[in-house]
């Protein structure tokens, strides 16, 4: 949410360290939701192969 209001009211922050500050907390908001969604896929991914394992070994469709 941080980059957004950094993208939309730059005039907002005159002030360099709060500049900076926005910046930082924008970037790590990104990766943290970039991890998150790399997490949730990667889980999708493992339940996926497992239900396909335990069809697999059961041999019903």
């Amino acid at each position: 949410m941080g980059c957004v209001i950094y993208l939309i009211h730059p005039f907002l922050f005159r002030n360099e360290d709060v500049f900076e500050g926005v910046k930082r907390l924008s970037q790590q908001e990104w990766s943290l939701e970039a991890m998150g969604i790399n997490f949730s896929f990667r889980y999708l991914l493992y339940l996926n192969k497992r239900e396909t394992q335990i069809i697999q070994k059961h041999g019903n469709y």
